[in-house]
């Protein structure tokens, strides 16, 4: 089977670059290092011969850095931003920021500002 993508190096930089042979378009892959460049050069092609499968492997690589990434929710993550927004000196009345987090899971609208207990102005 023919690979996608072409390795080849710019003589003058000595940067590798890959070539996509459907398109045409010309990408550099940001080393000079071969090893480097031809691992990256073979993640393209298997990415292209089996796309199905390139979700498990993110997950993989995901679940390897962190082991509670697979069960961890939306309303986890939006309530440890919490304190961060706290810090962020905008107006309490601005409604621009009211629909951040609408209604996915169980987390209602928030706004940046809002003080606990308090009802958004458009939910």
């Amino acid at each position: 089977m023919k690979q996608r993508f072409r390795l080849y190096r710019h003589s003058a930089s000595g940067r590798f670059y890959s070539h996509d042979s459907v398109t045409g378009k010309q990408e550099s892959l940001g080393t000079t290092d071969r090893s480097e460049a031809v691992r990256l050069l073979h993640s393209k092609n298997e990415a292209d011969r089996q796309p199905a499968i390139n979700l498990q492997i993110a997950r993989a690589y995901l679940a390897a850095g962190d082991q509670a990434i697979m069960t961890r929710t939306w309303e986890a993550v939006l309530s440890a931003q919490k304190p961060i927004h706290m810090q962020l000196r905008i107006r309490k009345d601005s409604a621009d920021w009211c629909g951040d987090a609408i209604e996915v899971g169980g987390v209602g609208c928030f706004r940046i500002g809002q003080e606990d207990g308090e009802v958004c102005a458009l939910c």
